[in-house]
């Protein structure tokens, strides 16, 4: 990951493919019941944003992007996961 601009940027353009929102602006702030994604569509798209952001998120870090309520939720999960992968 070269920045937090590129992982947002990241983030946003898996939501709007898995949701089929790519004509819908979304960003940072935008509620993800909003556009249509659901715990179950974010854990669906986890595997892409894992492998986009080269990281593995645990299980603590799961229920965290399950219960993730916009944009921001979501990279807020993934920054702590990238930030507790570089600390091991």
């Amino acid at each position: 990951m070269n920045s937090s601009e590129d992982l947002e940027s990241i983030v946003i353009d898996t939501i709007a493919v898995g949701c089929g929102s790519r004509n819908v602006a979304i960003n940072r702030d935008t509620e993800l019941l909003d556009i249509g994604v659901d715990s179950l569509g974010l854990i669906a798209m986890a595997a892409h944003i894992q492998s986009k952001c080269q990281v593995n998120m645990g299980p603590l870090e799961l229920v965290d992007l399950v219960h993730a309520r916009a944009v921001r939720d979501v990279i807020s999960v993934i920054t702590r996961a990238i930030d507790s992968a570089v600390k091991l």
